[in-house]
């Protein structure tokens, strides 16, 4: 796109507000002051395991500023998705593209029907997401921040980034904080299943082949990382003071504590949220249908991520020991099924 190219090169400052030098465009200026650029932490999460709601109720300290589009794929987009030039973004067939042309024309509904948000602060944000080349300099400016606010990149999809990538994270935002979510492998995958077959297809799980399921179940764990691995990869160039990790658990358990246990890693003061939305921080969001796993998939998912959360009790507890004991009992279960057949 030519008007593209014409207005980054007529804002020059737009790529060149940074300290460091950019690898995609070689831009080096030093940042304005008082300003922050890029993100101060990083989440690293599969989905349904609690960075939806994070993004929901970290947003609201009034320390805390975040992009109204929660998930930025980038540094994952420039591994795994052929094509971030214009024509890709515009007639690319991959699921990235078209989620991108989506976003874009909610954008448009909703700037055609509230008109004064045409001048506010938003619009310039968008311009720069869905207009500006997307290199490093996109990215960081797309974290900008002042007068001290805190700001964070949020998406799961960090979890398959490769070493290179992290060690490139590392060197952009020496410093950066990240935030490892972690649930029970086999619930976090029943309820991705309950998710995206039966609110978006509307089907109930009855209505699934269990062959199915397990096939889920199995691609899963053969695509995913091992919880270890994921949390050895980023400790290999993230301070290990700067990596935390959280468990679901706890947040179904007490939201309030784990909101508490989060603002204290990222060194915010859990005090200053504001009093009337401190019960909001209770509420569910992102919910999965009700229904219970099926016994024969539990069996399954069991059998194969035992070894996993093994490995995870050797460094945490209670949580992966509450794993590991309801797994041992459904293959016990399973074993003396088979003995007394």
């Amino acid at each position: 796109m030519q008007l593209r190219y014409k207005y980054t090169m007529f804002w020059g400052r737009e790529t060149k507000e940074f300290s460091n030098i950019d690898e995609d465009t070689g831009d080096r200026c030093d940042k304005p002051e008082n300003t922050h650029i890029g993100p101060a932490f990083l989440s690293v999460g599969f989905t349904k395991t609690g960075t939806t709601w994070l993004y929901h109720n970290l947003i609201k300290h009034p320390e805390v500023t975040l992009p109204h589009i929660k998930e930025i794929h980038y540094f994952w987009e420039k591994n795994f998705v052929k094509g971030t030039a214009d024509k890709d973004l515009m007639f690319g067939k991959n699921f990235r593209h078209r989620r991108i042309r989506n976003q874009f024309s909610e954008r448009l509904k909703d700037y055609m029907s509230k008109p004064e948000l045409i001048l506010s602060q938003k619009i310039l944000w968008d311009f720069r997401y869905f207009v500006f080349p997307r290199n490093d300099a996109w990215f960081r400016n797309l974290y900008k921040t002042k007068n001290g606010l805190m700001t964070g990149n949020i998406s799961p999809l960090h979890i398959f980034l490769p070493e290179d990538r992290i060690e490139k994270i590392s060197r952009l935002y020496p410093g950066i904080k990240v935030l490892i979510f972690l649930r029970d492998p086999v619930e976090r995958i029943w309820s991705t299943a309950k998710m995206k077959y039966f609110r978006l297809s509307s089907r109930h799980y009855d209505q699934v082949p269990l062959d199915g399921l397990i096939d889920l179940l199995e691609y899963q764990h053969k695509i995913a990382p091992d919880y270890i691995e994921i949390i050895e990869r980023w400790e290999k160039y993230i301070p290990k003071e700067n990596v935390g990790v959280f468990f679901f658990d706890k947040l179904t358990e007490d939201p309030l504590g784990f909101m508490q246990d989060v603002c204290e890693f990222l060194k915010l003061d859990y005090s200053k949220f504001p009093y009337r939305i401190v019960g909001s921080i209770q509420e569910k969001v992102n919910v999965s249908k009700e229904g219970d796993i099926p016994v024969q998939c539990a069996v399954r998912g069991a059998m194969l991520y035992t070894d996993c959360i093994r490995n995870l009790c050797n460094r945490y507890e209670p949580y992966p020991q509450r794993w590991l004991e309801k797994n041992l009992a459904l293959l016990e279960n399973k074993k003396t099924e088979n003995q007394e057949d």
